[in-house]
Protein backbone atom coordinates (compact mmCIF):
# COMPACT_ATOMS: atom_id res chain seq x y z
CA UNK A 1 0.00 0.00 0.00
CA UNK A 2 1.33 3.38 -1.09
CA UNK A 3 0.92 6.85 -0.17
CA UNK A 4 -0.07 7.56 -3.38
CA UNK A 5 -2.87 5.05 -4.12
CA UNK A 6 -4.53 6.07 -0.79
CA UNK A 7 -4.11 9.65 -1.94
CA UNK A 8 -6.08 8.92 -5.09
CA UNK A 9 -8.68 7.00 -3.26
CA UNK A 10 -9.90 10.57 -1.91
CA UNK A 11 -10.97 11.65 -5.03
CA UNK A 12 -13.97 9.25 -4.06
CA UNK A 13 -14.92 9.93 -0.90
CA UNK A 14 -18.64 9.42 0.08
CA UNK A 15 -20.33 9.28 3.53
CA UNK A 16 -21.45 5.59 3.14
CA UNK A 17 -19.44 3.18 0.66
CA UNK A 18 -20.22 -0.27 -0.10
CA UNK A 19 -17.53 -2.76 -1.12
CA UNK A 20 -17.68 -5.37 -3.29
CA UNK A 21 -19.96 -7.02 -6.08
CA UNK A 22 -23.56 -5.52 -6.75
CA UNK A 23 -25.07 -9.15 -6.93
CA UNK A 24 -28.43 -10.81 -6.08
CA UNK A 25 -28.58 -13.71 -4.78
CA UNK A 26 -30.76 -16.81 -6.05
CA UNK A 27 -31.13 -18.77 -2.49
CA UNK A 28 -28.90 -17.36 -0.55
CA UNK A 29 -27.89 -13.98 0.13
CA UNK A 30 -24.82 -12.47 -1.98
CA UNK A 31 -23.05 -10.97 1.02
CA UNK A 32 -22.12 -10.57 4.00
CA UNK A 33 -22.58 -7.27 5.14
CA UNK A 34 -21.32 -5.12 8.18
CA UNK A 35 -21.86 -1.70 9.87
CA UNK A 36 -19.03 0.14 10.93
CA UNK A 37 -18.75 3.60 12.90
CA UNK A 38 -15.12 4.57 13.77
CA UNK A 39 -14.55 7.42 16.61
CA UNK A 40 -11.75 9.98 16.93
CA UNK A 41 -11.48 12.04 19.78
CA UNK A 42 -11.21 15.77 19.03
CA UNK A 43 -8.88 16.40 21.31
CA UNK A 44 -6.65 13.18 20.97
CA UNK A 45 -6.43 12.59 17.61
CA UNK A 46 -4.64 9.02 18.20
CA UNK A 47 -7.53 7.78 20.40
CA UNK A 48 -9.87 5.72 18.13
CA UNK A 49 -12.57 3.36 18.87
CA UNK A 50 -15.01 1.33 16.57
CA UNK A 51 -18.24 -0.34 17.03
CA UNK A 52 -19.23 -3.04 14.53
CA UNK A 53 -22.66 -4.52 13.40
CA UNK A 54 -23.93 -7.31 11.08
CA UNK A 55 -26.10 -5.35 8.97
CA UNK A 56 -29.66 -4.05 10.58
CA UNK A 57 -28.41 -5.35 13.72
CA UNK A 58 -28.16 -3.75 17.00
CA UNK A 59 -24.75 -1.60 18.19
CA UNK A 60 -25.02 -3.34 21.43
CA UNK A 61 -24.21 -6.63 20.56
CA UNK A 62 -20.34 -5.85 19.70
CA UNK A 63 -20.49 -2.72 21.77
CA UNK A 64 -17.60 0.01 21.27
CA UNK A 65 -13.83 -0.51 21.70
CA UNK A 66 -10.60 0.82 21.89
CA UNK A 67 -9.16 0.37 18.61
CA UNK A 68 -5.31 -1.19 19.31
CA UNK A 69 -3.10 0.66 16.14
CA UNK A 70 -0.23 -0.95 17.30
CA UNK A 71 -0.09 -2.68 13.44
CA UNK A 72 2.57 -0.85 11.06
CA UNK A 73 2.64 -0.94 7.25
CA UNK A 74 5.48 -2.56 5.52
CA UNK A 75 6.81 1.38 4.44
CA UNK A 76 5.80 2.77 7.88
CA UNK A 77 3.18 5.46 6.47
CA UNK A 78 0.28 4.01 8.08
CA UNK A 79 -0.37 2.47 11.56
CA UNK A 80 -3.63 0.19 11.84
CA UNK A 81 -5.63 -1.87 13.93
CA UNK A 82 -8.33 -4.61 13.73
CA UNK A 83 -11.26 -6.36 14.28
CA UNK A 84 -13.52 -9.61 13.40
CA UNK A 85 -16.94 -9.24 12.89
CA UNK A 86 -19.28 -12.59 12.67
CA UNK A 87 -21.64 -12.19 9.96
CA UNK A 88 -25.22 -14.31 10.23
CA UNK A 89 -26.14 -15.68 7.01
CA UNK A 90 -29.89 -16.16 5.50
CA UNK A 91 -30.32 -19.49 3.58
CA UNK A 92 -29.65 -22.94 2.99
CA UNK A 93 -27.90 -25.05 2.48
CA UNK A 94 -24.38 -23.16 3.21
CA UNK A 95 -22.64 -22.35 6.64
CA UNK A 96 -24.67 -20.66 9.53
CA UNK A 97 -21.99 -17.37 9.70
CA UNK A 98 -19.15 -15.87 7.90
CA UNK A 99 -16.09 -13.61 9.71
CA UNK A 100 -15.56 -10.53 8.19
CA UNK A 101 -11.98 -8.69 9.39
CA UNK A 102 -12.24 -4.91 9.25
CA UNK A 103 -9.15 -3.14 9.21
CA UNK A 104 -8.79 0.70 9.87
CA UNK A 105 -5.66 2.63 8.85
CA UNK A 106 -4.19 5.81 9.81
CA UNK A 107 -1.23 7.94 8.41
CA UNK A 108 1.89 8.49 10.30
CA UNK A 109 2.24 12.29 9.36
CA UNK A 110 -1.64 12.89 9.47
CA UNK A 111 -3.44 11.27 12.02
CA UNK A 112 -6.83 12.58 10.93
CA UNK A 113 -6.35 10.95 7.35
CA UNK A 114 -8.25 7.30 8.21
CA UNK A 115 -8.78 4.67 5.78
CA UNK A 116 -10.92 1.31 6.16
CA UNK A 117 -10.51 -1.96 4.62
CA UNK A 118 -12.51 -5.18 4.84
CA UNK A 119 -12.12 -8.77 3.68
CA UNK A 120 -13.92 -12.22 4.51
CA UNK A 121 -11.35 -14.16 6.68
CA UNK A 122 -8.30 -15.07 5.34
CA UNK A 123 -8.51 -13.68 1.97
CA UNK A 124 -6.93 -10.73 0.95
CA UNK A 125 -7.36 -7.10 1.68
CA UNK A 126 -6.98 -6.07 -2.44
CA UNK A 127 -10.06 -8.21 -2.91
CA UNK A 128 -12.20 -5.12 -1.37
CA UNK A 129 -9.80 -2.63 -1.73
CA UNK A 130 -9.65 0.34 1.11
CA UNK A 131 -11.65 3.52 1.11
CA UNK A 132 -11.22 7.22 2.69
CA UNK A 133 -13.06 7.49 5.93
CA UNK A 134 -15.27 10.37 6.22
CA UNK A 135 -14.69 11.65 9.85
CA UNK A 136 -17.64 14.92 9.34
CA UNK A 137 -19.85 13.74 12.26
CA UNK A 138 -19.45 15.39 15.61
CA UNK A 139 -20.82 14.23 19.25
CA UNK A 140 -21.10 17.08 21.97
CA UNK A 141 -19.15 13.96 23.62
CA UNK A 142 -15.87 15.58 21.96
CA UNK A 143 -16.00 13.20 19.54
CA UNK A 144 -16.04 12.59 15.49
CA UNK A 145 -17.30 10.02 13.98
CA UNK A 146 -17.95 8.47 10.69
CA UNK A 147 -19.81 5.61 9.08
CA UNK A 148 -19.50 3.12 6.94
CA UNK A 149 -21.27 -0.04 5.14
CA UNK A 150 -19.15 -2.76 4.09
CA UNK A 151 -19.82 -5.87 1.84
CA UNK A 152 -18.14 -9.18 1.28
CA UNK A 153 -19.49 -10.78 -2.08
CA UNK A 154 -20.30 -14.69 -1.20
CA UNK A 155 -21.37 -17.60 -3.84
CA UNK A 156 -24.63 -17.64 -4.94
CA UNK A 157 -27.10 -20.34 -4.68
CA UNK A 158 -29.63 -21.92 -7.00
CA UNK A 159 -30.55 -22.99 -10.53
CA UNK A 160 -32.09 -21.08 -13.27
CA UNK A 161 -32.01 -19.60 -17.03
CA UNK A 162 -30.20 -16.44 -17.75
CA UNK A 163 -30.86 -16.03 -21.97
CA UNK A 164 -30.14 -19.37 -23.71
CA UNK A 165 -27.25 -20.46 -20.79
CA UNK A 166 -28.92 -22.76 -18.07
CA UNK A 167 -26.87 -22.44 -14.53
CA UNK A 168 -26.66 -24.28 -11.08
CA UNK A 169 -24.93 -23.67 -7.91
CA UNK A 170 -25.18 -26.08 -4.72
CA UNK A 171 -22.96 -27.43 -1.84
CA UNK A 172 -22.24 -31.08 -2.31
CA UNK A 173 -22.90 -33.43 0.77
CA UNK A 174 -18.81 -32.97 1.46
CA UNK A 175 -19.75 -29.26 2.02
CA UNK A 176 -17.95 -28.10 -0.93
CA UNK A 177 -19.37 -25.60 -3.50
CA UNK A 178 -20.32 -27.01 -7.29
CA UNK A 179 -21.07 -24.03 -9.79
CA UNK A 180 -21.53 -24.67 -13.65
CA UNK A 181 -23.02 -22.21 -16.72
CA UNK A 182 -24.08 -24.61 -19.76
CA UNK A 183 -24.73 -23.59 -22.94
CA UNK A 184 -26.08 -25.80 -25.90
CA UNK A 185 -27.15 -24.71 -29.93
CA UNK A 186 -30.27 -27.42 -28.93
CA UNK A 187 -34.08 -26.44 -28.79
CA UNK A 188 -32.97 -24.22 -25.03
CA UNK A 189 -33.97 -27.09 -22.68
CA UNK A 190 -31.71 -27.59 -19.68
CA UNK A 191 -28.74 -29.10 -21.35
CA UNK A 192 -28.82 -32.48 -19.15
CA UNK A 193 -31.57 -33.84 -21.36
CA UNK A 194 -28.69 -34.44 -24.11
CA UNK A 195 -28.03 -32.08 -25.91
CA UNK A 196 -24.34 -31.49 -27.36
CA UNK A 197 -23.04 -28.35 -24.84
CA UNK A 198 -20.34 -26.87 -23.42
CA UNK A 199 -19.61 -25.87 -19.83
CA UNK A 200 -17.61 -23.81 -17.27
CA UNK A 201 -18.13 -25.44 -14.14
CA UNK A 202 -16.26 -25.47 -10.46
CA UNK A 203 -15.90 -28.77 -8.96
CA UNK A 204 -14.21 -28.69 -5.22
CA UNK A 205 -11.87 -25.69 -6.26
CA UNK A 206 -11.10 -27.01 -9.56
CA UNK A 207 -12.49 -24.53 -12.68
CA UNK A 208 -13.19 -26.73 -15.87
CA UNK A 209 -14.32 -26.32 -19.20
CA UNK A 210 -15.97 -29.26 -20.75
CA UNK A 211 -17.62 -30.01 -24.01
CA UNK A 212 -20.68 -32.69 -24.12
CA UNK A 213 -20.25 -34.51 -27.65
CA UNK A 214 -24.03 -36.71 -27.64
CA UNK A 215 -23.77 -39.12 -30.36
CA UNK A 216 -23.05 -43.07 -30.60
CA UNK A 217 -20.13 -42.95 -31.39
CA UNK A 218 -16.47 -44.55 -30.32
CA UNK A 219 -14.12 -41.51 -29.29
CA UNK A 220 -10.67 -42.27 -28.02
CA UNK A 221 -7.79 -40.53 -26.71
CA UNK A 222 -6.78 -39.21 -30.29
CA UNK A 223 -9.74 -37.41 -31.02
CA UNK A 224 -9.06 -33.96 -31.33
CA UNK A 225 -11.40 -30.84 -30.35
CA UNK A 226 -11.18 -27.89 -33.03
CA UNK A 227 -12.10 -24.63 -31.76
CA UNK A 228 -13.11 -21.59 -33.71
CA UNK A 229 -13.29 -18.15 -32.38
CA UNK A 230 -15.02 -14.95 -34.64
CA UNK A 231 -14.60 -17.56 -37.43
CA UNK A 232 -10.98 -17.10 -37.41
CA UNK A 233 -8.58 -19.67 -38.07
CA UNK A 234 -9.45 -22.79 -35.93
CA UNK A 235 -7.09 -24.03 -33.74
CA UNK A 236 -7.44 -28.31 -32.42
CA UNK A 237 -5.54 -29.79 -29.74
CA UNK A 238 -6.13 -32.81 -27.31
CA UNK A 239 -8.85 -32.54 -24.52
CA UNK A 240 -9.20 -34.92 -21.75
CA UNK A 241 -11.75 -37.38 -22.41
CA UNK A 242 -14.23 -39.28 -19.90
CA UNK A 243 -16.93 -41.14 -20.95
CA UNK A 244 -20.58 -40.58 -19.98
CA UNK A 245 -24.23 -41.55 -20.05
CA UNK A 246 -25.32 -40.29 -23.38
CA UNK A 247 -21.89 -39.45 -24.86
CA UNK A 248 -18.67 -38.51 -24.06
CA UNK A 249 -16.61 -35.13 -21.71
CA UNK A 250 -14.14 -33.78 -23.19
CA UNK A 251 -11.98 -31.43 -20.50
CA UNK A 252 -10.04 -28.35 -22.01
CA UNK A 253 -6.27 -28.17 -20.97
CA UNK A 254 -6.76 -24.85 -20.02
CA UNK A 255 -10.15 -24.05 -18.69
CA UNK A 256 -8.87 -20.12 -17.68
CA UNK A 257 -7.45 -19.57 -21.16
CA UNK A 258 -10.49 -21.29 -22.92
CA UNK A 259 -12.89 -18.41 -20.34
CA UNK A 260 -10.36 -15.37 -21.72
CA UNK A 261 -10.83 -16.78 -25.07
CA UNK A 262 -14.86 -16.49 -25.03
CA UNK A 263 -14.62 -12.73 -23.59
CA UNK A 264 -16.12 -10.63 -26.17
CA UNK A 265 -16.40 -13.54 -28.58
CA UNK A 266 -19.61 -13.34 -31.38
CA UNK A 267 -19.51 -16.79 -32.00
CA UNK A 268 -17.36 -19.84 -31.15
CA UNK A 269 -17.78 -23.56 -33.11
CA UNK A 270 -16.16 -26.45 -31.67
CA UNK A 271 -16.30 -29.76 -33.60
CA UNK A 272 -14.40 -32.90 -33.51
CA UNK A 273 -11.80 -34.49 -35.62
CA UNK A 274 -10.83 -38.17 -34.89
CA UNK A 275 -7.27 -40.14 -35.60
CA UNK A 276 -7.83 -40.03 -39.11
CA UNK A 277 -8.30 -36.87 -39.62
CA UNK A 278 -12.17 -36.69 -40.40
CA UNK A 279 -14.04 -34.37 -38.96
CA UNK A 280 -16.75 -36.52 -36.98
CA UNK A 281 -19.84 -34.76 -36.61
CA UNK A 282 -22.49 -35.18 -33.48
CA UNK A 283 -26.18 -36.22 -33.23
CA UNK A 284 -26.56 -32.13 -33.65
CA UNK A 285 -23.49 -31.63 -35.89
CA UNK A 286 -20.89 -29.11 -34.83
CA UNK A 287 -21.20 -26.94 -31.55
CA UNK A 288 -22.18 -23.62 -32.76
CA UNK A 289 -22.57 -21.25 -30.20
CA UNK A 290 -23.93 -17.68 -31.56
CA UNK A 291 -22.84 -14.41 -30.24
CA UNK A 292 -26.40 -14.37 -27.59
CA UNK A 293 -25.42 -17.80 -26.77
CA UNK A 294 -21.98 -16.65 -25.81
CA UNK A 295 -22.66 -13.41 -23.64
CA UNK A 296 -25.22 -15.60 -21.89
CA UNK A 297 -22.55 -18.44 -20.91
CA UNK A 298 -20.73 -15.40 -19.00
CA UNK A 299 -23.21 -13.78 -17.37
CA UNK A 300 -25.27 -16.06 -15.35
CA UNK A 301 -25.36 -15.08 -11.54
CA UNK A 302 -23.22 -17.37 -10.80
CA UNK A 303 -20.49 -15.48 -13.20
CA UNK A 304 -18.74 -14.83 -9.58
CA UNK A 305 -18.39 -18.85 -8.20
CA UNK A 306 -16.46 -19.51 -11.59
CA UNK A 307 -14.33 -16.32 -11.61
CA UNK A 308 -13.19 -17.07 -7.69
CA UNK A 309 -13.08 -20.73 -8.22
CA UNK A 310 -10.60 -22.22 -5.87
CA UNK A 311 -10.73 -19.13 -3.79
CA UNK A 312 -11.37 -19.59 -0.34
CA UNK A 313 -14.91 -19.78 0.10
CA UNK A 314 -15.40 -20.48 -3.58
CA UNK A 315 -14.14 -24.29 -3.42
Amino acid sequence: MTIAVLRLLLLVAIPTVVLGLATSAVSAQAGATVEVRVWQSVSNAHNLHISARPEGGSWSTLGTTRLDMSGLSSRGTFTYGDITVAVPLAGEPGPVQVNVEVRVWQSVSDPLDLYISARLEGRSWRALGTVPLDMSGLRASGFRFGDVSLSAPLPLLGRGQTGTTWYEAKYLEDGSLYSVATVSDGDNRWPGHGETSLAFQCLRGNLQTVMHARGSFEWDHRTLVELSVDEGEPTAGRWRIGSGVSGDYYYAPDPRDLLEQFRGARSIRIRLIDSDGLVRLTEEGDLHIYHHDVASLLTTPVQMNLERCGEEGWR
